[in-house]
């Protein structure tokens, strides 16, 4: 009997259902399916897909500037593999940043008409982002920090912890802090996000 949870086990071509009372000899036809021996198929999990490719964080679309949740922990090889080389790549001292505290590296991304800085550990796993140029022209206030989020694939419930006239705080919601800015003294639009993930 086939079941919606059945995955392959890739080196043997059994498919193994998660209640482990059924077995399902199949061949591996395709990255989304299995062919099983009585000529019908089943369809990997979200979850066993997931595994094979990583989540893209820049979604091709015209809304979302990235995807912040999917872009956490990522290694340098995975984001560049979308995002190209780093135009530049200083190193970063201990203590340096919130989410570096045993130092790292920054490196910086044109990414479309934004520029982007993506803080590494020293695993080079991404540990915070921060979009410092591209914002500005398009005249968000501090006022639309809800709507600029979103654009980062974030929706935030709750109003900052810290409420400036140049910038809005939230030193740890879930786990992350956000800070959004404006240019201060030169507009009050909004000029650059940061988001990072808090050491544990």
């Amino acid at each position: 009997m086939n079941t919606e949870n059945d995955v392959p086990d890739r080196k043997s071509n059994v498919g193994v259902s998660s209640n482990r009372d059924t077995i399902i000899k199949g061949d591996v036809v395709g990255r989304d399916k299995i062919e099983i021996h009585n000529n019908t198929s089943i369809t990997i999990n979200q979850h066993e897909k997931n595994k094979l490719q990583p989540r893209n964080p820049f979604p091709q679309d015209d809304y979302t500037i990235i995807d912040v949740a999917s872009i956490f922990d990522f290694s340098i090889e995975d984001i560049e593999r979308y995002m190209g080389e780093a135009i530049i790549s200083p190193r970063r001292g201990i203590g340096t940043s919130e989410e570096l505290p045993d130092g790292g590296e920054t490196r910086t991304y044109n990414h479309g008409p934004y520029m982007i800085d993506i803080n590494y550990d020293k695993t080079g796993k991404a540990k915070g982002i921060l979009i410092r140029e591209g914002l500005l022209e398009q005249a968000f206030t501090l006022e639309h920090w809800p709507l600029v989020l979103s654009k980062l694939g974030m929706t935030i419930l709750g109003q900052p912890e810290v409420v400036a006239p140049a910038a809005h705080l939230w030193k740890n919601y879930r786990g992350y802090g956000i800070q959004v800015r404006s240019a201060g003294n030169r507009s009050s639009n909004i000029e650059s996000v940061r988001v990072f993930k808090l050491p544990a």
